[in-house]
């Protein structure tokens, strides 16, 4: 019997619920590849991208290491060259080389372990060597390097007569190696009992010596420029006044400095010529020249200011035109013949002196001026010569000691001057033919006859140029 509860139509609705029902999962696995290849491409750009900044970084890294290496070997050459060349260095330099040297050793040192142990890493490692390894090394060969401009600046720089005895002092214990440096390389320099220090210098500025030089060079072009002007005067016959306003515009052309007036002053005026520059006047109680009791008596300007630069570049030049006006007659006298007839003597003059120029020419070319020795230049007795830099330094008998003889040399000659070879040519003449023959033979020497070392040096690459290959013409 059929349940009254039964209803056909809710039975067929409820089995089509509970039966299963069909789907098709063909666009979920589309979907699910197409995310899957999304995150795979990601995977390997990624990857690529790791492999690309390792790839830079062991390049920098190879690259860092090939620095440091060639930085290793260029601190190990330098040390090798600095070492080779200790043995020859003055006591103070080799003492403090070793010194800078022992302190870079130690150092590098330390960085390789530090390297090794991995407590540096490579560009911190290279900046720590610049500052404690290469910084010493490169000092200790600053010092090897300079060391003998010194003693070349001071043996060929005589110190003026016008330095204190303190400044000498000072000088002789640079020269004789008397110093030492310390930790920032200042050259110290003590007394005599070692108890005082008496100067601190730097040792980049030891090159310059410490006291006023003898200023020959200046002296020289003085000498040279009043003696053509008042010679020339003479030889035409000029009046004293005419000879002094040519002197003073030769002069003109000359300027000063206040060093070069002192040592003027001092070492020639005063040491040859007492009645110009009596020395006793201006000594201290030391002994010592008291350069402002000097400058205290000159003012050529009027301005009531003593010792100006100008004020002493004007007095040199008055005394050296002074010391023309007394001389003048001796220059006239030398020419008294002249204006009666052109003699067989001038003559020989002008020929004596295509010789001598020819002679001087000679020694320029072959670098050997032995024809001086045994000759007064400057009134000194010349011993020897020798050309360094383009200048000829000649070489005399400073004084005889109980050692032995000092020998000293002349201020260099510059052999690109033409003045300075005139009057050197002239000085050497005087000295073989007498003041007044000299004069003669002198006034016939021109420029045109007289070869520098640049026209040497220009005439030999002509001489040893290659020949130039012409062609072969129709």
């Amino acid at each position: 019997m059929a349940s009254r509860y039964y209803n056909p139509r809710l039975a067929q609705k409820v089995g089509a619920a509970e039966a299963g029902q069909y789907m098709s999962i063909t666009p979920a696995v589309a979907r699910g590849q197409a995310a899957f290849e999304r995150q795979q491409a990601k995977q390997l750009k990624q990857q690529e991208l790791r492999f690309e900044k390792r790839k830079l970084e062991a390049e920098a890294f190879k690259k860092e290491i090939g620095r440091r290496d060639d930085i290793l070997y260029s601190v190990q050459k330098n040390l090798a060259k600095a070492k080779k060349r200790i043995d020859g260095a003055p006591v103070a330099i080799r003492d403090r080389v070793i010194t800078l040297g022992d302190m870079a050793k130690a150092n590098y040192n330390q960085l390789q372990n530090a390297i090794k142990e991995g407590k540096l890493n490579r560009g911190a490692a290279l900046m720590w060597q610049d500052d404690n390894v290469n910084k010493y090394v490169e000092q200790a060969d600053a010092l090897l390097d300079k060391y003998p401009e010194v003693i070349k600046n001071y043996s060929e720089n005589a110190p003026s007569m016008i330095n204190s005895a303190a400044d000498i002092e000072i000088s002789n214990k640079i020269i004789g190696q008397e110093f030492t440096l310390d930790e920032n390389n200042n050259a110290i320099i003590k007394s005599d009992d070692g108890k005082k220090i008496i100067a601190t210098i730097p040792f980049d500025e030891l090159a310059n010596p410490t006291y006023i030089p003898v200023d020959t060079e200046a002296f020289t072009a003085a000498f040279a420029t009043v003696n053509t002007a008042a010679d020339k005067a003479a030889s035409k016959g000029k009046s004293l006044d005419s000879m002094k306003k040519d002197v003073n515009a030769a002069l003109a052309g000359l300027n000063f400095t206040p060093e070069q007036s002192l040592s003027i002053a001092f070492d020639y005026l005063g040491k040859e010529q007492p009645e110009y520059v009596n020395i006793e006047d201006y000594k201290n109680e030391n002994g010592d020249i008291d350069i402002a009791k000097f400058k205290g008596s000159i003012d050529m300007d009027g301005d009531e200011k003593f010792g100006e630069p100008e004020d002493l570049n004007l007095w040199v030049k008055s005394q050296l035109e002074k010391a023309a006006a007394e001389a003048y007659d001796g220059y006239k006298k030398d020419y008294k013949d002249k204006f009666k007839t052109d003699s067989s003597e001038n003559k020989d003059a002008k020929l004596n002196a295509e010789e001598y120029a020819e002679e001087l020419n000679s020694a320029l070319s072959n670098y050997d001026f032995s024809m001086l020795n045994n000759t007064k230049i400057g009134g000194k007795l010349i011993t020897g010569s020798e050309i360094r830099n383009g200048k000829l330094y000649l070489e005399y008998i400073a004084r005889t000691t109980a050692e032995g003889q000092e020998m000293a040399e002349l201020a260099g000659i510059d052999l690109n001057d033409k003045v300075r070879l005139k009057a050197l040519l002239s000085e050497y003449i005087k000295g073989q033919k007498g003041l007044s023959i000299s004069n003669k033979i002198s006034n016939n020497i021109t420029d045109e006859m007289l070869f520098t070392i640049e026209d040497i040096n220009k005439q030999n690459s002509i001489l040893f140029a290659s020949p130039t290959i012409k062609p072969n013409l129709p």
